[in-house]
């Protein structure tokens, strides 16, 4: 006998690995002796949906013996009108657990639900109070859990405010001359400076010097700083000679919040044996010239002491801003002091034939300063004795 040929696949198929679906609930019937629901086949329903509201709306059945919660207080800081005081119960199963709070500052008690989370609950507890009562009084938090006959009970402390950060300390200072003013312009400035003030308000500074006539005293601007204090400034104008005769010059600061006046001095500390520079101005290489891009102009001083000294560079006779130029050191190399110092300016200027000069003042040189210029034509640097123009105002000084 022949058989109709069908598919090995089919024949062998094994079920699918999916469970189907759950068949849909089965009619009810009401039983005639009473009023509890009956399948067709007669079984009460309960017994057939008891599973299914056992593995959906509860947890797994207990395979340990259940566990008591763990109770943990939370305590904010005391930085608000009112405080609230946290207690968490978490760990425990069954639902629910009690929480009561006992006091001595009256509060409101805010309570939340037992929440589920995978293989146990947690429930919490506020109690708000007064930040006023919170120093005074103490805070105990009371879990109670009936199934495991457990309580537990965690006393609250808040934790005291931090202090306030201090305020910043008043700050004085006086700060020399500039160098550029003492070396080039032959007259200069002390500044007098106050930081941190309160308030700007009544404070005044008062001038005083060794010898010599009465100062020219010029007040600074009042600034407001980021801290919401004060700073407040005060300079006197003297002529370079007056400064390097090494004449003491005093301030005095008069602060309403200090009994007594905040008093700083300064004079020019003179080195003994000062020692000049020889200075050096140094062409643009020429692979750098070949790229058309920049010329770099390189000033070294060398073998100074002490190490206090000014380098700028003019073009055409007017001084560069000091942001066009860069400083290296000064930095001791065994026998004195060395400082280099880069000018960097566009080719197009360089083949000009436009002039650069470096300037350098220190106290060892007998005119004050130095004056090394270089164009491209001349190739090398030439020395000038005599004043040029940095300043756009003439001062002078008796």
């Amino acid at each position: 006998m022949c058989l109709p040929h069908r598919p090995l696949w089919v024949l062998t198929a094994l079920p699918s690995p999916i469970a189907d679906p759950p068949s849909p609930p089965p009619t009810l019937t009401i039983d005639p002796y009473g009023s509890t629901p009956l399948t067709p086949m007669g079984l009460p329903h309960r017994s057939l949906w008891s599973p299914y509201v056992s593995s959906l709306l509860s947890p797994p059945p207990l395979q340990t013996p259940p566990p008591p919660p763990h109770v943990f207080p939370l305590v904010p800081c005391s930085c608000l009108d009112l405080v609230p005081i946290g207690c968490l119960a978490r760990g425990f199963f069954p639902a629910p657990v009690a929480i009561t709070w006992s006091s001595d500052v009256t509060g409101d008690v805010i309570a939340y639900p037992s929440q589920w989370g995978g293989s146990s609950y947690s429930a919490s507890s506020l109690l708000v109070v007064p930040m006023a009562g919170v120093g005074e009084g103490s805070f105990r938090c009371e879990v109670k859990h009936e199934v495991t006959q457990s309580v537990s009970s965690s006393l609250c402390a808040p934790s005291p405010s931090p202090p306030p950060p201090p305020s910043p300390s008043v700050e004085a200072s006086i700060l020399p001359p500039s160098l550029a003013d003492l070396y080039v312009h032959q007259n200069s400035s002390i500044t007098c400076m106050v930081s941190n003030l309160p308030s700007h308000k009544d404070v005044g500074f008062t001038w005083s010097r060794d010898q010599g006539t009465p100062l020219d005293v010029v007040a600074g601007p009042i600034e407001e700083l980021p801290n919401g204090l004060y700073r407040m400034s005060s300079s006197i104008r003297i002529c370079a000679d007056e400064w390097n005769s090494g004449e003491r010059f005093s301030c005095s600061i008069r602060v309403p919040e200090f009994q007594d006046p905040i008093v700083r001095s300064i004079r020019k500390e003179t080195a003994p044996n000062p020692r000049p520079p020889s200075v050096y101005l140094l062409p643009p290489p020429p692979d750098q010239l070949s790229l058309w891009e920049s010329a770099s102009l390189t000033c070294m001083a060398t073998g100074f002491i002490p190490k206090d000294i000014l380098v700028t560079w003019t073009h055409r006779d007017r001084p560069i801003d000091p942001n066009g130029y860069t400083l290296y050191g000064p930095i001791w190399d065994g026998d004195g002091y060395t400082l280099y110092s880069q000018l960097r300016v566009p080719v197009s200027l360089w083949d000009a034939g436009d002039g650069f000069a470096c300037i350098v003042g220190h106290d060892g040189i007998p005119m004050g300063f130095i004056h090394r210029s270089m164009d491209k034509g001349t190739g090398k640097a030439t020395a000038v004795n005599v004043s040029v123009v940095l300043s756009e105002a003439e001062v002078t000084c008796y």
